[in-house]
């Protein structure tokens, strides 16, 4: 399985093993080009006089036919580090690359192209574009229920706003006992806001924060959740990590963030003045 050389920090990753993606379908031209290099060594090998020349052609046809595949999911595989560390500046070029590279073109498994895809338009802030892109290579490989996809869907939708698709996509990962840390924080995030589910949202928050160590968006959301349930200590401890530190690029963060202030106002302004009275 490929890993990222440094787990994003906005929490966009996806895994899917190679044994997995590469096992699917290849483009056209990929493959007539791999068929002609075969038949042709084979074929002159068969009309060479020369046993041994002959011999070694042939087995080279075979061996080419079987390890092209091989050599080309190497080198595809060995551009996801730039493609899951990508900023939004960056996605758009990459995107371009998808289409444009021969190698990627002629070679790469559709559901190689249709992950990295949504990978780069997750990191360009384009989540429905992403969430197609993931429920492509779903399809592509078969597998619609694999967690790691569907999970992958519910944040892209959830970043996009969609938060009734995103909720679709983590109650069925529920039902299968799939949930990992971060579609608990994002099951928590969307109970928030409803007020029927406060208790739910806030074990899902508290689940998060401990699978993920303490993550930004989880320390953001569980300070909202505290605050309702009146723990407003631990509340503005949280909101405190959270803000420490913020990535401006995470617009989820942020917008937790700024919710945690709002239901956390009344307790940070008592605060602030038994502060000055002390003082």
């Amino acid at each position: 399985m490929s890993t990222p050389a440094v787990p994003r920090a906005d929490l966009l990753d996806v895994e899917l093993p190679k044994a997995v993606w590469s096992k699917s379908g290849r483009p056209l031209m990929g493959r007539i080009s791999r068929a002609l290099f075969a038949t042709t060594l084979l074929l002159l090998g068969m009309t060479l006089p020369w046993i041994g020349v002959a011999y070694g052609l042939m087995a080279a046809a075979v061996l080419g036919y079987f390890f092209i595949p091989v050599i080309t999911d190497f080198l595809i595989e060995r551009r996801e580090g730039a493609i899951r560390s990508a900023s939004a500046e960056q996605a758009p070029g990459l995107l371009r690359e998808l289409d444009d590279k021969v190698l990627i073109g002629a070679f790469a498994p559709d559901a190689w192209v249709t992950l990295q895809r949504g990978r780069l338009q997750w990191a360009q802030g384009d989540g429905r574009a992403a969430a197609q892109a993931f429920a492509d290579t779903a399809r592509i490989i078969k597998e619609s229920n694999r967690p790691a996809l569907v999970s992958a869907q519910a944040r892209a939708l959830l970043l996009a706003g969609d938060r009734s698709g995103a909720r679709e996509h983590l109650s069925g990962l529920a039902d299968r006992d799939e949930l990992s840390p971060r579609d608990h924080l994002d099951f928590g995030l969307i109970m928030l806001g409803e007020a029927s589910r406060k208790d739910q949202a806030r074990a899902h928050l508290e689940s998060a924060y401990e699978g993920l160590d303490g993550h930004p968006q989880a320390a953001a959301g569980l300070a909202v959740a505290l605050a309702r349930a009146g723990e407003m200590d631990r509340g503005m401890e949280l909101l405190a990590a959270a803000e420490a530190d913020v990535d401006e690029s995470d617009e989820l963060l942020k917008d937790t963030i700024k919710k945690a202030r709002k239901a956390l106002r009344p307790a940070r302004e008592a605060a602030k003045k038994k502060k000055k009275r002390k003082g």
